[in-house]
């Protein structure tokens, strides 16, 4: 079986502006130099390996760990919006493959705003019938990515979560930033592992997002609309370039082939 692998900042939600004046807050509340002056400047310096750009900024370990609780409270999704037709292409990609989240963005700001888009779609899956323009696949329990709870099994924590959240969605899992890392290779391959999937694609605006599917044997297509300059995305060599937002649901659906 195959999966769609989805990156989340960059891909799906336009949310440069929003991590660009985070970096500008955090510099002056830690009284750090944050090292760019513009965004053309910031999709230049941008490490996908984020943790490395705090550290660059002068940020200690004990800062960095303070900065990570401060940034998911800071983070207003609600001022970042999906790229054009984002909300339909998924409920297409939904019915002919598993989709997933795979992010370094922690899972429940995804959640939220996901959620919120959806709603404003008003499309609720399982609610329609098959042929109809709002149809979908029968609703599933979606498997939300959590930490490591102290009782029970991994399998009853993400269970338990997925009923918390009571999420309509199009994903069969996501993969958020809980864990404080930037490691997308072990972060796809627990995904496809999760899925049970053995091939697909994943979609990502970095080099990190490219090298995460190349390194699990999946086709990659590469935006280079989001977070780092077309160059780099291009120099990392995805299957497939895509240069605008309205072009990617059929880049997705050729990656599958």
């Amino acid at each position: 079986m195959k999966a769609i692998l989805l990156d989340w900042d960059g891909v799906l939600c336009d949310s440069r502006s929003l991590y660009y004046d985070l970096y500008i807050e955090a510099a002056r509340l830690w009284n750090k130099k944050l090292p760019i002056a513009s965004m053309a400047e910031f999709l230049e310096w941008y490490n996908p390996r984020w943790e490395e750009n705090y550290y660059e900024m002068g940020f200690s370990v004990k800062e960095f760990e303070e900065v990570q609780v401060w940034a998911d409270q800071w983070l207003d999704y609600a001022k970042a919006p999906l790229f054009p037709g984002i909300a339909d292409n998924l409920r297409r990609w939904s019915q002919v493959a598993p989709l997933a989240i795979v992010s370094t963005t922690h899972s429940q700001l995804i959640r939220q705003r996901m959620r919120q888009e959806l709603h404003l779609q008003t499309v609720v899956l399982g609610h329609q019938g098959q042929g109809q323009p709002d149809s979908g696949p029968a609703p599933h329990p979606p498997v939300v990515a959590v930490r490591g709870e102290p009782t029970g099994s991994p399998e009853q924590a993400l269970l338990a979560k997925a009923q918390e959240a009571g999420l309509d969605s199009y994903f069969k899992h996501f993969t958020g930033g809980e864990d404080g890392s930037s490691a997308k290779r072990e972060k796809v391959a627990r995904t496809l592992q999760i899925l049970e999937a053995s091939g697909g694609v994943m979609v990502g605006d970095t080099p990190l997002d490219v090298d995460a599917g190349q390194f699990n044997g999946l086709k990659t297509v590469g935006v280079t609309y989001g977070w780092v300059s077309p160059a780099r995305v291009r120099q990392a060599g995805p299957d497939i370039l895509v240069d605008r937002p309205e072009d990617l649901y059929q880049a997705v659906l050729d990656s599958l082939k």
